[in-house]
């Protein structure tokens, strides 16, 4: 055999192999991993590949965490009006004396294509590491939270010039083995049976193909743990909280309060401010530095740090109940 012809077929495996490899690792990335994906890139202009294998790991890079905080938090990600603070953090409440409060589906998909969006950006850092030249525009994401998947579209019109040509490509879409479907259906069977009990038999909760753990949280709130190890991604356990009130009282909650930067020597003043959903309730604030005072009644800190450098304190609202929220607050003294 001539050796022309043995070039010939070393360079036809080596594209074999390539090819196999362009395979495999699709399949990786995409957690579908079906033939239309497949498709989706081998039909792609050569050059733009990588662009397109890029993006798409980095909506993998920023989705997976974001729906294991969805799910940690119960059903929010960025804000919900009913929560209790579990070794501070947030899980929201689902059910209220019998009543569904729960996020809705719609509303957590909202939360988390918000999520992509914003974090997306930060992940494809303005196409620094390419070389090429690059054009993109704004990023819309869309979810799908499916019985055994969740679905993510994304539309980002990216533009990629070289001496020849302009190429373009716009949409995105991966899919993620997480049953999150399955779980807020057994979540909603949950929710049945604890609305309709004073008390709950734990053996009813074992006929799932799930584990649901319960833990009281104080004398009126009870926190539900739903694990799924089918939906389980790179050995993280994902798991689904929510929290029901049994006794008609929750917890009061602080807003937000910010980190501040003072100057030595000035007076601060600054007034917290918490929600407390049962009437008639009193609540109480509380610092625990003592060099930075709060009344305890209205909430108004008030204070002079004469010694530069980071201060800390927890403060804390409390109801009648011995129910509360507490929140890290930071002053840097120049």
């Amino acid at each position: 055999m001539k050796k022309a012809q043995i070039t010939i077929f070393i360079v036809i495996g080596i594209v074999i192999l390539l090819m196999i490899f362009l395979g495999f690792y699709v399949m990786e990335r995409f957690s579908g991993g079906d033939d239309a994906q497949i498709e989706e890139i081998t039909n792609l202009p050569e050059e733009i590949i990588p662009v397109k294998l890029f993006v798409d790991s980095c909506i993998k890079e920023v989705t997976v965490p974001g729906v294991y905080l969805l799910a940690s938090n119960g059903g929010y990600i960025y804000y919900y009006d009913s929560f209790v603070r579990s070794a501070n953090k947030p899980v929201a409440y689902h059910y209220n004396l019998g009543e569904d409060i729960s996020p809705t589906k719609e509303f957590m998909e909202e939360e988390l294509a918000f999520f992509i969006k914003n974090s997306l950006r930060l992940c494809v850092d303005g196409f620094a590491s390419f070389n090429e030249n690059i054009e993109y525009g704004d990023i819309e994401a869309n979810v799908e939270i499916g019985e055994s998947q969740v679905f993510i579209d994304v539309d980002y019109p990216i533009t990629l010039t070289n001496a020849e040509s302009k190429l373009k490509i716009s949409k995105f879409k991966v899919n993620f083995p997480i049953r999150l479907g399955h779980i807020l259906a057994i979540k909603e069977d949950v929710g049945i049976l604890v609305s309709s009990n004073d008390w709950v038999d734990l053996n009813e909760l074992t006929k799932y193909d799930v584990q649901v753990n319960m833990l009281p949280y104080d004398k009126s709130t009870i926190i539900y743990s739903i694990y799924d190890p089918q939906s389980d991604i790179d050995n993280a356990k994902f798991i689904f909280n929510f929290a029901v009130n049994l006794t008609g009282n929750t917890a009061p909650t602080l807003e937000f309060i910010p980190d501040f930067v003072l100057t030595r020597g000035s007076p601060f003043t600054y007034a917290v401010k918490a929600n407390e959903y049962n009437e008639n309730d009193k609540v109480i604030f509380s610092s625990s530095n003592p060099s930075i005072i709060i009344n305890q009644e209205t909430g108004v800190m008030s204070f002079t740090l004469n010694t530069l450098g980071e201060h800390e304190t927890e403060v804390c609202v409390e109801d009648s109940f011995a129910l509360k929220d507490c929140m890290i607050v930071r002053f840097l003294v120049e």
